[in-house]
């Protein structure tokens, strides 16, 4: 008996592993892949700002987090360049943003940051 729950266990094990990662998502909006979602920028502008919003960073550069973004069903790319990027998703009564930008100042710092910084605002 104990050999057949072992063995239950390994192959639960084994088809956990194998399923698919979900990508994080925020209002229906999917995050960029392996972009690291930042607590004390989320944080602090909800806040400050007030917004319902989540702040995520990665290294890739603007126009690579652009292309993505391109993709994305629903999103309306509103603008940008090189440094920076709007898009706006509207879903019945709500309005979704998503900003791209580098560099950034950190807010409660003054720091300019080089990485890219993706918000994704609910309004």
């Amino acid at each position: 008996m104990r050999q057949i729950c072992f063995s239950l266990a390994v192959i639960v094990m084994i088809f956990t592993s194998l399923a698919p990662a979900h990508a994080a998502e925020q209002y229906g909006v999917q995050v960029y892949g392996g972009a690291e979602l930042d607590m004390q920028q989320t944080a602090f502008g909800r806040q400050i700002a007030g917004a319902d919003m989540y702040c995520y960073r990665t290294g890739e550069s603007v126009a690579e987090v652009i292309g993505f973004y391109k993709s994305h069903r629903g999103l309306t790319f509103m603008g940008g360049d090189e440094t920076h990027a709007l898009f706006v998703k509207e879903d019945g009564n709500r309005t979704v943003r998503v900003m791209v930008v580098s560099p950034w100042t950190e807010a409660k710092t003054g720091k300019m940051k080089a990485d890219t910084l993706i918000q994704i605002i609910k309004e």
